[in-house]
């Protein structure tokens, strides 16, 4: 069993549960902590690492990796309250979105994301 902090999130593909952020807070416009893999994660390391190296590249590159992991199913879900924020390949952040992750970035054992 993974203990948990109130202010610490699973993070999923789907129903797969691949690591916990710990010790969450916000760094605007961002919010990250320490990220904890679990061992279903490594199928994706490298997937994610790729997303991480072409943040600074052409934004296009870098929309094409983000949306491969979001079709995967990327969810947060806040400990604290259970609240599950979802998120949707192919869209930019804007009014007219509220709650879904914008990108979410994991590199080490760090993990930081926005939300729109």
């Amino acid at each position: 069993m993974i203990e948990m902090n109130t202010n610490d999130y699973f993070i999923y593909l789907t129903d797969i549960l691949i690591g916990v952020a710990r010790n969450v807070g916000t760094d605007m416009p961002n919010i990250g902590g320490v990220f904890e893999a679990t061992p279903e994660f490594e199928p994706y390391r490298d997937l994610f690492e790729r997303e991480y190296l072409l943040i600074k590249g052409p934004s296009e590159k870098w929309l094409a990796v983000k949306d491969e992991i979001f079709r995967l199913g990327l969810k947060l879900e806040r400990r604290s309250t259970g609240e599950v924020i979802l998120s949707t390949p192919g869209k930019m952040p804007g009014p007219e979105f509220r709650n879904e992750i914008a990108y979410l970035h994991i590199h080490d054992s760090k993990v930081w994301w926005r939300l729109m």
